[in-house]
């Protein structure tokens, strides 16, 4: 473990010397349980739910703003994929519309943004659909059944349609990433995914065809095989919900921002404020008048609810105090702000360390 960590911050330490370098900063993010409250592993009900609502992690949209707003030394552009493809991606595009991320790129792929070829797009789904009635449906009862793919919750107790929904979307992103990244060789890429699904294995493909041009964040948000540890593969396949050693994990938008300002793309005005947002999100009394109150409470999304259950694996352990803690070494206000989040949200049933 302690390898790990020292390969961690050794890594860091090379991703601010290269980063400092870019002409241009691209940000390309998916968008479920990344930016989005959908909860795609938590339960089908649940994820039924989340899907059809436009909720944004808390500070989210801030922190992007913020990003696309620093541009003065270096262009800057953000790009959102997803492996929805065509009408099947519209409640992606209006969460950023509804949200107000800043949208100003379109991605014309398997993995799509902020616009639509409708007309290409329902071929594509209605290819996909028309295929789905002989796989469930005409089993060989001769062969014995696989195991679901557990990176992709269909109920269609058939193994084979699943490999070949992980394998379109994960080509399908791969793809896309490739045409940002082939467009422009001054970009140096900002990753962002969660540890659900399959963006751990897309960033590992991007980041070894690009090498010293990505940086990768994974949104913590499932507990891994070791609940109470940041579950990372050091082999080139991973177990459900771990993530790659190179990966740098965030649980919150507020540790997410510290890691954007040691890196130089944002300021600590910009950091400062998501904090301070955060910290009132979180205790009300600290709240000063109406008119604050009724925007936070417009505003105020999750920072963790009992499907989040990888808060403890990261939260609790020595990588919180390496990844975020160690990087304000020298800033007592940004240290004081960011542990009194910590504090807060650790003390939720399911957070602790150990806990359910």
């Amino acid at each position: 473990m302690k390898i790990i960590y020292s390969f961690i911050f050794s890594f860091l330490t090379l991703i601010l010397n290269i980063s400092a370098y870019a002409e241009k900063y691209v940000i390309i993010s998916d968008v479920d349980d990344t930016i989005k409250i959908t909860a795609v592993m938590a339960g089908t009900k649940l994820f039924a739910e989340n899907s059809m609502q436009s909720n944004a992690f808390f500070a989210m949209p801030l922190l992007f703003k913020n990003f696309s707003d620093n541009n003065t030394t270096s262009a800057r552009e953000i790009f959102y994929v997803t492996g929805a493809k065509g009408p099947l991606a519209y409640p992606a595009n209006h969460f950023l519309q509804v949200n107000k991320f800043p949208t100003q790129t379109s991605l014309p792929s398997q993995a799509n943004s902020n616009k639509l070829n409708i007309q290409n797009s329902i071929h594509g789904v209605v290819g996909i659909i028309e295929k789905i009635p002989s796989v469930i449906h005409n089993h060989n009862h001769n062969v014995p059944q696989e195991e679901i793919d557990p990176y992709f919750p269909v109920g269609t107790g058939s193994s084979y349609l699943n490999h070949k929904i992980n394998d379109m979307i994960l080509n399908g992103k791969v793809a896309a990433i490739k045409k940002i990244m082939d467009s422009d060789p001054e970009i140096y890429a900002i990753l962002m995914g969660d540890n659900g699904q399959l963006d751990p294995d897309v960033y590992l493909k991007i980041s070894s065809m690009y090498p010293n041009r990505t940086v990768t964040f994974m949104h913590h948000i499932y507990a891994g095989p070791d609940k109470n540890i940041i579950n990372y593969s050091t082999s080139d396949s991973r177990k459900r919900y771990e993530i790659y050693k190179n990966q740098i994990p965030y649980f919150t938008t507020a540790d997410l921002a510290i890691q954007f300002y040691k890196m130089g793309f944002i300021s600590r005005d910009n950091v400062t404020e998501i904090l301070d947002q955060s910290i009132k999100a979180l205790d009300h009394t600290l709240v000063t008048n109406s008119k604050e109150a009724e925007e936070l409470e417009n505003t105020q999304k999750l920072f963790y609810a009992p499907w989040m259950h990888g808060c403890s694996g990261f939260l609790n352990t020595s990588e919180w105090e390496r990844i975020v803690l160690n990087q304000l070494n020298n800033d007592d206000e940004l240290l004081d702000k960011i542990t009194k989040i910590h504090s807060e949200i650790v003390s939720y049933p399911g957070c602790k360390a150990g806990g359910n």
